[in-house]
């Protein structure tokens, strides 16, 4: 017996023959957003080197466009977006990098001064936000927007639009987004993008309501998919057989909250079920997954399709029966490497020459002078000495610790001494120079790190500094092998009411927390309170 709702929905794919929408020559831009929108990811920061790296690897995926930051933010992100352009120009990639840009005249000075020639300005998808949030009328919004538009314009800054919270915009105060997509025809912009910002459509609404804007608005559409209900990737691909002329993705799903829709999933879905063929190299798959995984700190689920590391294993006994006799439970996806692809490998240890460092950073997209290679191989010799091995992500770990340091370090950690006992003290010594001057402190604590914390805030505490306040604490082992060569402390921090993110690396996981730790207060020292202020 069929329910009401299942008659609605194939009245729908009836009328409006869903599955045959779309025509396989019309082209579909990708956009990736694990760089900006991913980076919201809770405890997620990039490094520079690390952002450059993750950028040539999409590019060099297949990838159309690629959103890299948002403007305005700190000193570091901007250079990290600067070195990006930079690559993308000389290698003609320009045009294929993008900034989240806001209505103010300073974001867009911002995109401008990086190098980047293509702002995604963030605007209002739905009356309640422009109202509650802006306390603006809609006529107000709408000669805001503009005037951005045409200053971005002057700098010959091409404009994508974000209608923030469109999907509630439409089941709520659909004249709103008339009103703004009327008064914007004019306007330069390239493309406006559909944002289901809070992630509350259904597969079915996302069709129709795409449908329906594209019909009574002709032009070029992006749809911006979160997964809050876990519909992120089928909302996509009733975006595409709507018609949409670009989605939006992030690597692993990463994003704000939930999370993005999964480019990978959708890439491999629109390929094998609707035989909308992307052109990206499937071989590069697992490779581009198992980076981002490391630099971010967030491995996949094991179950996560495509890419989870039981895609391609049977438990069930009538399976492998049946795969013995005839591939009975055979699929598309668990074709033999066909989302990895083995290639040379150049092992990195304590025997490590030049050419490896060099051929292993050539993989990663990155470069380095004569001099940094040097120092990078002697410190993988010295961490090889101990019998460890360094994988690639271990590399741009190294990388970051060893060359992305500012010039000025007010605060090091010269020695530390930790003592522990299962049924006993757990204290330690720390020595520190602050500003040219020797410290040192003994101090208890629930364990090493804690005991060594307390050392230091006991120091600073001397000095009238006020350490930032620690709210998570993660250690990671980067991909790419079973190794415990090196370790990540990724730390959360908060600070003049403002959350914060500092990395460190060592083969010791309190060492590793001690070096994010030295990160954070050399951040706060350097720059004073009014850098991290809100």
């Amino acid at each position: 017996m069929t329910t009401k709702l299942e008659n609605k929905i194939a009245t729908l794919y009836k009328e409006n023959n869903i599955h045959n929408t779309r025509e396989n020559n019309m082209q579909l831009e990708i956009m990736d957003t694990t760089l900006r929108d991913g980076e919201q990811t809770e405890g997620v920061a990039f490094s520079k080197q690390e952002k450059l790296a993750i950028a040539k690897k999409l590019l060099n995926l297949g990838i159309h466009r690629i959103e890299v930051a948002s403007a305005g933010t700190t000193k570091e992100e901007f250079d990290a977006v600067s070195s990006i352009c930079r690559w993308a120009k000389k290698n003609n990639y320009l045009k294929n990098i993008e900034v989240l840009a806001f209505i103010n005249k300073k974001s867009i000075d911002w995109i401008y001064e990086s190098g980047c020639r293509t702002a995604n300005l963030l605007c209002k998808g739905s009356l309640r936000h422009a109202k509650e949030q802006l306390g603006k009328t809609k006529k107000q919004h709408l000669e805001d927007v503009k005037k951005i538009i045409k200053y971005a314009g002057s700098k010959d800054i091409d404009v994508n639009l974000y209608l923030e919270d469109w999907s509630n915009g439409m089941k709520e105060s659909k004249d709103f987004i008339y009103y703004m997509l009327d008064g914007l025809q004019n306007s330069d912009i390239k493309r406006i993008m559909l944002p289901d910002t809070l992630g509350v459509l259904s597969p079915e609404q996302t069709y129709s309501f795409i449908k329906e804007i594209k019909e009574k608005f002709p032009g070029k559409y992006d749809f911006h998919a979160h997964n809050d209900y876990g519909l992120a990737t089928a909302n996509t691909i009733h975006a595409v057989l709507a018609g949409i002329d670009g989605v939006h993705a992030t690597i692993n799903s990463l994003g704000e909250r939930t999370g993005n829709a999964s480019l990978i999933e959708i890439a491999v879905v629109l390929k094998d079920i609707y035989n909308i063929d992307l052109g990206f190299e499937e071989s590069k798959y697992q490779e581009m997954s198992d980076l981002v995984a490391g630099l971010s700190g967030k491995k996949p689920s094991y179950n996560v399709p495509i890419i989870g590391k039981n895609v391609k294993t049977q438990t069930c006994g009538v399976h492998a029966d049946g795969d013995q006799k005839a591939n009975l439970y055979k699929t598309p996806l668990t074709s033999p490497g066909r989302f990895s692809k083995e290639k040379i490998k150049y092992a990195l240890g304590k025997n490590v020459g030049k050419a490896s460092i060099e051929m292993n950073l050539k993989d990663l997209g990155i470069e380095l002078s004569s001099k940094q290679i040097k120092i990078l191989r002697d410190e993988v010799a010295e961490i090889g000495q101990k019998k460890e091995q360094i994988t690639q992500p271990d590399l741009l770990f190294l990388i970051a610790d060893l060359f992305e340091q500012p010039e000025m370090v007010p605060f090091k950690i010269l020695d530390c001494i930790i003592k522990t006992e299962i049924n006993g003290e757990r204290s330690a010594y720390v020595k520190i120079d602050y500003k040219g001057n020797i410290m040192k402190q003994k101090a208890k604590g629930d364990g090493g790190y804690d005991a060594a914390m307390n050392s230091i805030k006991k120091m600073l505490s001397k000095k009238g500094i006020e350490p930032p306040k620690l709210l998570d604490y993660n250690v990671t082992i980067p991909p790419g092998g079973e190794t415990s060569a090196l370790t990540l402390a990724s730390i959360g921090w908060k600070y003049n009411n403002r959350k914060m993110q500092s990395h460190g690396i060592e083969t010791d996981q309190t060492f590793a927390a001690l070096k994010a730790t030295e990160k954070i207060l050399n951040l706060i020292l350097r720059n004073g309170n009014e850098y991290i202020k809100k």
